[in-house]
């Protein structure tokens, strides 16, 4: 009997333990579950940021050279606009010296319309 009854304490010591030991192991099942689902939601949100970024990066890119384009149609408009500006002033210098010319004509003209007047 008391073989019997030390192999029943035994065997309910051992099934404690496995108990124990089977209890620990479904809370660490459910633990690596959280934990393996909070890595996978980690790893979808990672991706998406680096799809984000890929994206982000290849628009910088593209405005970088349309920003070089703009940058070279600038520089192309501001040369045509000092030459354009060059030819309106020697057309200006052009006009004022058809002006003064025209002007002097006149006066010689009016002088000799005096001369001739003050001669009658």
């Amino acid at each position: 009997v008391i073989l019997f009854a030390f192999s029943a304490i035994i065997y309910t010591q051992n099934f404690n333990h496995n108990l124990n030991i089977l209890e620990r192991d479904a809370r660490y099942s459910v633990i690596a579950r959280k934990h393996a689902d909070i890595i996978q939601r980690e790893m979808k949100e990672h991706e998406h940021t680096r799809l984000a970024m890929k994206t982000v990066y290849g628009h910088l890119e593209s405005s970088q050279g349309t920003i070089t384009q703009l940058h070279q149609e600038l520089a192309h408009s501001t040369r045509t606009h000092k030459v354009q500006i060059q030819q309106y002033k020697s057309i200006f210098q052009q006009h004022d010296k058809e002006l003064s010319d025209a002007v002097e004509r006149i006066k010689i003209l009016r002088g000799d319309k005096e001369d001739s007047n003050a001669g009658i």
